[in-house]
Parts: C-alpha cells; sequence; structure tokens
C-alpha cells in the first residue's frame, strides 16, 4: 500500500459524542457497528486462478475496474493499462501512458478511473488530471488550483469526485468538480482545529448508481453519499480500533508534515459496491491469518464474511454474476483469482 506524507488538518470527533446525527463538519465521526464478531460464509469457492506475471506481464495493480466487456488492470508503477476480456480474462490489448512533466505526460500515477470510455487519472505531483481514450490519446489536461489530486471517481455524466490536498492552505478537500476541473460542490469540510490525525483522509472512493462511497485506509469508516452529495451514513467498519498512535507531526521553521508512525494501524486495502452491498478487503496489518472478504449492506451494517485462499489487496465485483476478482500474493507472485458466491445477501 502506497503512503504519503501530506500536509493537512483535520476536526476529529469529540470522544463524549452519543449522538447518531453526524455533524456537518466531522469528518471523523462515524455510528458503530451493532455486530462486532465476524460471520462467516461457506458459500464462496475459488474457481481460477492466474499467474499476473508469467501469463498476462502484469507486475504492478492500481485497481481492478469493470466495464462492459473488460476488465482493466492499471500497472501505476509501470505507466500501462492493461485491457483483458470480462468473461474470458485473456489478454485484449496493453496501452502505455506517457511518462514526464511534459503537456500530457504523468509523472506520478496516483488513482485512475474509467467510464464512457475514457480513463481519467490523477497526477498530484503536477497538480493535474489527465483524461485519455482506449488507445491513450490525451484528449483533456485539467489543471487543479486546489493542487494534489488524490483518490478519484469518475461518474456517468463526466462528474470528477476526489479528494485533493490544499497544500497551501494545509487542509484537504472532498469534493466535485466537473470535466473542466471547475469546484462544483464540497461534500464535507476536512478539518483539524486540534492539530492531531493527519492523513484521516486517505481513503478510496467509489461511484455506484449515483452515490459516492468512501472506505477509510487509515481511518475505519465508510461513507455514503447521495446523489445530492449528501452524506447518508458513516460507520465504522466491523474492526474498528482506536488510531491515536497511528500518525506523527513534523513542524520546522518553515514547514509542517505529517506521517504515520511504525506502529500504525491500517483499515482497509480495496473496496467495491455492486449488487446493493458493499464488499471490503481489510489489511491485514501483519496477521497472516487475516484473510477474506467483509460483506456490509447498502447502509453500511455489516452482513457476513468470505473466507480467501491468500491476502488480497485488490478486489473487484462483476456486475452480472455473482463473481469476486481478488489480487492475491503466494509466495511472492501475484495472481488473479476468481471466486463464485451466493447471491443470497441477507
Amino acid at each position: 500500500m502506497d503512503k504519503y506524507i501530506i500536509p493537512i488538518l483535520l476536526l476529529i470527533c469529540v470522544t463524549g459524542c452519543k449522538s447518531d446525527e453526524i455533524p456537518e463538519k466531522d469528518f471523523l465521526f462515524a455510528v458503530q457497528q451493532q455486530q462486532t464478531i465476524r460471520e462467516f460464509d461457506t458459500g464462496f469457492e475459488l474457481t481460477e486462478r492466474i499467474d499476473l506475471e508469467s501469463e498476462l506481464n502484469i507486475y504492478s495493480v492500481r485497481k481492478i475496474i469493470e466495464t462492459e466487456n473488460e476488465i482493466i488492470i492499471p500497472q501505476h508503477r509501470h505507466f500501462l493499462v492493461t485491457f483483458l476480456d470480462k468473461k474470458s480474462l485473456d489478454l485484449k490489448k496493453v496501452i502505455s501512458l506517457k511518462k514526464g512533466r511534459g503537456p500530457g505526460e504523468i509523472e506520478h500515477l496516483m488513482d485512475i478511473d474509467v467510464n464512457n470510455d475514457l480513463l481519467v487519472i490523477t497526477d498530484p505531483s503536477q497538480a493535474k488530471i489527465v483524461v485519455t481514450n482506449y488507445e491513450a490519446e490525451v484528449l483533456k489536461e485539467i489543471s487543479i488550483t486546489q493542487s494534489g489530486p488524490h483518490r478519484v471517481a469518475f461518474d456517468d455524466e463526466q462528474k470528477i469526485h476526489a479528494l485533493f490536498n490544499y497544500t497551501f492552505k494545509d487542509s484537504m478537500i472532498f469534493g466535485k468538480f466537473n470535466i473542466e476541473g471547475e469546484l462544483e460542490k464540497i461534500y464535507q469540510p476536512i478539518i483539524n482545529e486540534l492539530n492531531k490525525a493527519p492523513l484521516v483522509s486517505d481513503g478510496e472512493l467509489k461511484h455506484h448508481k449515483n452515490a459516492i462511497f468512501f472506505l477509510g485506509l487509515n481511518e475505519p469508516i465508510i461513507k455514503k453519499y447521495n446523489s445530492e452529495n449528501e452524506l447518508e451514513f458513516s460507520r465504522k467498519t466491523i474492526d474498528n480500533f482506536n488510531t491515536a498512535e497511528n500518525y506523527f507531526t513534523i513542524e520546522s521553521a518553515n514547514h509542517k508534515g505529517y506521517g504515520l508512525s511504525p506502529a500504525a494501524l491500517f483499515s482497509t486495502n480495496d473496496f467495491d459496491v455492486k449488487n446493493g452491498n458493499i464488499f471490503v478487503l481489510p489489511n491485514s496489518n501483519g496477521d497472516p491469518e487475516k484473510k477474506y472478504v467483509d460483506v456490509y449492506n447498502n447502509d453500511g451494517n455489516y452482513l457476513k464474511s468470505f473466507a480467501l485462499q491468500n491476502r488480497a489487496s485488490r478486489i473487484n465485483v462483476l456486475d452480472d454474476e455473482n463473481t469476486v476478482l481478488t489480487i492475491e500474493s503466494i509466495d511472492g507472485s501475484m495472481y488473479l483469482c476468481k471466486y463464485k458466491y451466493s447471491k443470497d445477501m441477507k
């Protein structure tokens, strides 16, 4: 998992909060899960495993993206995007993105999303978003005045939902931008007046049926925002833990920075939202036996878990069939694994 030191300040919920009402400016407030013990469903079967390096020449995986006919795997460390046939998982093609600091070039591929045959790529090093087609032809380059675009979700109306780093204001913004890069809506301000809990807004974003979902990488939080960009719920994951010792601050005369402590615990590797449920890959935090998928319903309530063959770093749940794709590590090699599960999630 990639981690970055970024200058942000966050407002955290005071320990004594008892109301389920979510304060407008409190990004960290989250309702506890009613269930705190996992229940495993045995109806989860591994049906296929593909060695990514030897069979598909894939050496890094940012995420697994599903389209109508393809499975798309961005190789973020190699500036490549691999297209697989959705049903057979056979290789269709590989495109190469331009690396560099010039027009249409990418220096740091932080995140990528796909919709309407377009790739939307964030480059925080150059404070821009690059839009390409499936042939890697650059169609648009969006300079972001807020600086540092991080995580991104691209919806059916070509709206860009993203976490952006306000470096010059020492804070973070979570908002919706149009394809021209103009800020249209702020979901929740992320400001910490107590100067305590940097990096709390680092997480994965997913767009699903006019809603935006957020899963914290460092904080055990699940959030859902509706089509009006209003927060529908903010809940703790089943692995709720105290994150007070996760972070540290570095200050000098002209600089303030934040980082993760050596003892930091992490929450989520990846997630997907399909068929009315949220499928989450929790971080193992060094536990070799922690290899499973947690399933939550559309209200963020924990339902059940599925056991995996190995620890996984990425997940995608196919829309039209009861299939889960994961990226798993086995003896130092990465594998694309396909599982079948029962459609009954109640």
